[in-house]
């Protein structure tokens, strides 16, 4: 009797763990499917994806005719694109974890802030509040709306500073600054610094090849990491994720790191724009032309267009694939 009992006990088991299983395993919704000798204009469609709505248009050809799928409804042929078809996207195409910040490169961004005083210095001037004056800044990166920055200047004494919206605070650099860049929720910053070479007490024979090629990196917080060989360590091995809030990641000599830390081995033939991380950095799905795999070593197939939904601690990615090279299916996913 026990025997049965416990057979019958591992049978609801495995029943419970095929049922997980099959839970665990995404399901898309289809968007559309090409006829043949039909193939997409990626450079004038447009996906927006969102947490609350999607809006999908596509620009398909086909025997030299032009077609129009706006969320379903198809339109054409047409020889030429009508100008009223034409769409301006909300998000880029090309899906990309990594997040590049919101910077003074912006012609426009910096002529509102920055300004000139009366003694040829320049201030930071932002929602009412100015900031300095220095000799110069180097670099600015705002957060979403210009909510928050984080800047480098030079001050009136040669030295190099580090301040922010976020903290109030000033903070002297040690050594001279590289690259800047922000969290995506506008709370974090780390920046690299190098030897400054034009410091008035440099002495390049004092210092090995090694040394003058090495770099640190440096938190908004106080926190310092290094040193890392510029042979060895790019600025694009440095980065921050549209999905991972205030975590950063590097990558060094094969391996993964988290803010500072080793997570894993870096995965083989990914690149940095196809990892996408879990709100705490520890899990990531790792995307391809062939598959994106989930933690759970779930899988989607063909992914060509991936956006994140970030929203209350949790993130979602919506996927769009292309499977069997005819079939547009759409995926949600949380990480």
């Amino acid at each position: 009797m026990r025997t049965k009992c416990l057979s019958a006990l591992l049978i609801l088991i495995g029943i419970a763990a095929t049922n997980t299983l099959v839970a665990q395993q995404p399901t898309g919704k289809a968007i559309y499917t090409l006829e043949p000798d039909e193939y997409i204009v990626y450079s004038e469609s447009c996906i927006n994806l969102t947490a609350n709505a999607n809006e999908i248009y596509l620009v398909t050809k086909q025997n030299d005719k032009f077609y129009v799928i706006d969320n379903g409804v198809k339109k054409g042929p047409f020889d030429e694109l009508p100008e009223d078809m034409n769409r301006t996207c909300g998000n880029d195409y090309y899906s990309c974890a990594i997040f590049e910040g919101n910077n003074t490169n912006d012609e426009d961004l910096y002529n509102q802030t920055v300004t000139q005083t009366d003694e040829g210095f320049v201030a930071l001037n932002v929602k009412g509040k100015t900031y300095g004056p220095y000799l110069g800044i180097m670099d600015i990166q705002f957060s979403h709306e210009t909510k928050n920055f984080f800047a480098v200047a030079m001050d009136q004494q040669n030295r190099f500073l580090l301040f922010s919206s976020v903290t109030g605070k000033t903070t002297l650099l040690k050594g001279a600054p590289q690259n800047l860049k922000i969290s995506p929720d506008g709370t974090f910053a780390i920046i690299t610094t190098t030897i400054n070479f034009n410091a008035e007490d440099f002495d390049a024979s004092a210092y090995s090849y090694e040394e003058l090629m090495q770099f640190r990196i440096n938190t908004s917080t106080g926190e310092s990491f290094g040193p890392f060989s510029q042979d060895k360590v790019t600025d694009r091995d440095i980065w921050f994720t549209k999905t991972s809030g205030s975590n950063w990641f590097m990558r060094a000599q094969g391996k993964l790191y988290l803010n500072g830390q080793p997570l894993m081995t870096f995965p083989e033939m990914a690149s940095t724009c196809d990892l996408w991380f879990s709100p705490d950095g520890k899990r990531v799905a790792i995307s391809s032309y062939e598959k994106i795999v989930f933690p759970d070593k779930s899988t989607i197939p063909s992914p060509v267009h991936i956006i994140p939904i970030v929203k209350n601690g949790k993130t979602t990615l919506k996927i769009i694939t292309l499977e069997n090279e005819k079939n547009l299916v759409l995926y949600s996913r949380d990480l």
